[in-house]
């Protein structure tokens, strides 16, 4: 299998202070130079002259002590205490109070844009958005709904919903290839987006993915580094029939896959030719690239056309049942000259259109052809070789009368 799938605590800082009371009390009386005179008869009477002048330094600053009222000093002061057990202000979160003010140091390491943590902003952007301080250019071509990749979204659908590649479609009960698609529309890390693709899908649906993702991960798919290709795929061949079971549920047949796959230009598009494809179609999609592999196909070098073309002649039989039609020989060669030079799909949908004899006669032809003339052919050298007379003359009447 040739796949891969696609899945701040705050620390509070308790800070306890005790403040000294302010003022005098019956109780207790701080005094300084203090007179007393006490005389103590049968009735014991106390007789006190007392001469108090206080001045209580509280937080480091002078304040005036007149009985129980205490006046808090918070002139010239943003934050930090008042001397009487509060506080003259406080400053914004992460913002410390140095010499009872409120000091911001801004910070804008890293940034294009946003705020500098102390009111100001790290920049502005020319266009586009900002995004965690980041520039970012909202994209939603070809897309009718979905991410915008900066936050935003390209349209919501009505009825229906929004697939992986952002085009709308008509509302039909999940699948278990559904849940895979929803998930790949949530923000990283959204873990109720995650937790609502799966819950909102049907039974059936949710214990196909769950029997996948159970086998993936005792074969150790998710142990496998990103870009380890060979052990994704040694992975997914053990998980092969829950992945089928999973994902192989269409109407797309072992055909239509080789046709997306020789026009896709990317692994993105690529990707999606998998998409909506029945377990028929796969099953001989599987059968035909596992003979490529057994045949060193995949080993042969970038441009080694000869190693190739070995390597496909010993799938032929393969390939044919995963892809033929009812055209002749002949009629490959018309549907052929009817494409253009650039057309790849068509040029591709043209020679698996044939039946299996008409495909082998058409894939003589060309072998003939590279063998006598090279990889890089000319019309000179074609047209000479399957002329009367010419080393591919028999090969090509062969196709003329298929």
């Amino acid at each position: 299998m040739k796949k891969t799938l696609a899945l701040v605590s705050m620390l509070m800082l308790a800070l306890g202070l005790t403040f000294a009371a302010c003022g005098g009390g019956d109780d207790t009386t701080d005094t300084t130079n203090t007179d007393q005179d006490i005389t103590m008869g049968e009735d014991t009477n106390i007789e006190t002259d007392t001469n108090i002048e206080t001045d209580t330094i509280i937080g480091d600053k002078d304040v005036i002590d007149n009985g129980d009222v205490c006046t808090p000093a918070c002139d010239g002061k943003e934050c930090g205490l008042d001397g009487c057990g509060g506080t003259c202000g406080s400053c914004a979160a992460g913002v410390p109070c140095v010499d009872f003010m409120c000091v911001c140091t801004p910070n804008c390491d890293g940034k294009e844009c946003g705020d500098d943590g102390c009111g100001g902003i790290s920049g502005t952007c020319a266009t586009g958005d900002c995004l965690d301080g980041t520039c970012c250019t909202p994209d939603c071509a070809g897309k009718e709904c979905g991410s915008d990749g900066c936050g935003g979204v390209c349209g919501t659908c009505g009825a229906g919903t929004c697939d992986a590649y952002g085009v709308c479609q008509e509302e039909t009960e999940m699948n278990c290839a559904d849940i895979f698609d929803c998930l790949n529309t949530c923000p990283s890390g959204d873990q109720s987006c995650y937790q609502a693709c799966i819950t909102e899908a049907p039974t059936a649906a949710q214990m196909g993915y769950s029997n996948l993702m159970d086998c993936l991960d005792t074969a150790g798919y998710f142990d496998c580094g990103q870009t380890d290709q060979e052990c994704q795929n040694a992975a997914l061949n053990t998980c092969e029939a829950e992945y089928v079971t999973c994902f192989m549920v269409g109407t797309k047949t072992c055909k239509d896959i080789y046709l997306c796959l020789t026009s896709c230009t990317d692994e993105v598009t690529c990707q999606a030719c998998y998409d909506d494809v029945s377990a028929e179609g796969y099953g001989l999609w599987t059968d035909f690239t596992d003979c490529l592999d057994s045949n060193g196909y995949f080993d042969c070098a970038e441009g080694d056309n000869t190693c190739l073309q070995a390597a496909w002649d010993n799938c032929d039989a393969e390939f044919t049942a995963c892809a033929n039609g009812d055209l002749s020989c002949v009629g490959i060669l018309e549907c052929l000259n009817a494409c253009a030079d650039t057309d790849n799909a068509c040029l591709a949908d043209c020679q698996i259109s044939g039946t299996a004899a008409a495909q082998q006669a058409f894939s003589a032809i060309g072998t003939c052809i590279i063998d006598a003339c090279g990889e890089d052919a000319t019309i000179e050298c074609q047209n000479q070789v399957l002329n009367a007379g010419g080393v591919c003359e028999a090969v090509y009447n062969d196709c003329m009368a298929n």
